[in-house]
């Protein structure tokens, strides 16, 4: 049975009543017999998204119809802030694996199987920290060793501005 105070949501993919499945202590809604996709509110899946968390095998084994997929195409509206259009992005700095989260709530939707191949990537949340730190230390390294082209071509035509006015403004003087 449901608790009043977690309300039966649609799945954004195929349009089934999400199942309510109580793992440990949180209540996550997943769609059963139908696409096979997890919707965590926001926080939930931290507890699950590492290797070493058991909850989460669970989860990730979720069955699902195989008849019932996911057009890639199709953006997914939030199951709670049903007018707010989930935004996919890769889930870590490795890039393996988009997911779909609301800007509105923070919670995410996992299509089938992606919960299985996020709890792969790292084996601890200091190793994803780390990665995420390694990343972005290579990314200033690169932005800051090369010039960005557009900075370039925008100094480039205020100098050669800078030096018509000159020659101009000599002859009114």
């Amino acid at each position: 049975m449901t608790p009043p105070s977690h309300a039966v949501i649609d799945c954004p993919v195929c349009a089934r009543n999400l199942t309510v499945l109580a793992v440990g202590r949180i209540l996550v809604d997943v769609c059963h017999e139908g696409c096979g996709g997890l919707w965590f509110d926001h926080f939930e899946l931290q507890r699950f998204d590492e290797h070493h968390e058991g909850e989460g095998k669970t989860l990730a084994q979720v069955d699902r119809n195989a008849d019932v997929t996911r057009d890639p195409q199709q953006r997914l509206r939030c199951p709670r802030c049903q007018d707010v259009v989930l935004r996919q992005h890769f889930f870590s700095v490795k890039q393996q694996v988009e997911v779909d989260s609301c800007p509105g709530c923070g919670g995410y939707w996992l299509d089938h199987g992606e919960l299985a191949r996020i709890r792969v990537e790292f084996k601890t949340a200091t190793a994803r920290a780390q990665a995420a730190e390694k990343f972005i230390d290579d990314l200033n390294d690169q932005q800051v060793a090369k010039p960005c082209p557009v900075a370039m071509t925008k100094a480039n035509r205020a100098q050669s501005l800078s030096a018509m006015l000159r020659l101009v403004g000599s002859r009114y003087v």
